[in-house]
């Protein structure tokens, strides 16, 4: 009986659930109401670099379905007026050798840069750092936490960065004459854990 316990307790410790993060795990959610189109009309193909142990198939698989679900542009397709780019620049993963960390953060910090198709001319990019923790609440399993720790940084990343992109304008080029935009805005991103509060610094080069 002893035996079996402990057998069983090694096992906990250890964990029996892979690190590697989701498609599904990636997809925020998303409340969209009162909106009878997309922000963006246009269409927009995805390309994402791989973040190290964060897949690139999957995790652009789940920002596709984050930009459909959201409704920043009108759909994804493998070509189309505008390529949103998002390089994982940053993953910082706790390493514990017996995967018993408790509580483990996940930082990540990511490039998004939207180009036009045709010139590959950056029309908005923006640096988006996120965060996310596990809890031993949410589940036993030293793995599964850690994975799920990263696929929430991967999650909140996406969010921010969907959210962001939703309040860029995407006019045409400015008429000689017209005002340039500011060169700079910074933003607040809702807070991933406690108090604490990450600001992201968005530019918005010429058209």
């Amino acid at each position: 009986m002893l035996r079996a316990l402990a057998l069983a307790l090694a096992a906990l410790l250890a964990g029996c659930a892979s690190t590697t993060p989701t498609e599904e795990g990636m997809i925020p959610a998303f409340t969209v109401r009162g909106v009878r189109g997309p922000v963006h009309p246009e269409a927009v193909a995805i390309e994402v670099k791989d973040g190290g142990r964060i897949p690139g198939p999957a995790f652009r698989q789940a920002l596709a379905d984050a930009v459909t679900m959201s409704r920043v542009f009108s759909r994804v397709a493998p070509s189309g007026p505008y390529v949103l780019s998002v390089t994982v620049n940053r993953l910082e993963v706790p390493e514990s050798r017996f995967n018993i960390n408790l509580a483990p953060t996940v930082r990540m910090e990511a490039a998004w840069t939207l180009r036009r198709a045709g010139t590959r001319a950056a029309v908005w990019q923006a640096t988006v750092r996120s965060e996310s923790t596990s809890q031993p609440s949410d589940t036993l399993d030293g793995k599964a936490r850690l994975r799920m720790a990263i696929e929430g940084a991967a999650r909140e990343n996406i969010a921010a960065g969907l959210a962001r992109l939703a309040k860029a304008s995407l006019a045409p080029a400015r008429a000689e004459g017209d005002a340039a935009p500011p060169d700079a805005a910074t933003v607040s991103i809702a807070p991933y854990a406690g108090e604490n509060r990450l600001e992201e610094t968005s530019l918005e080069p010429g058209r």
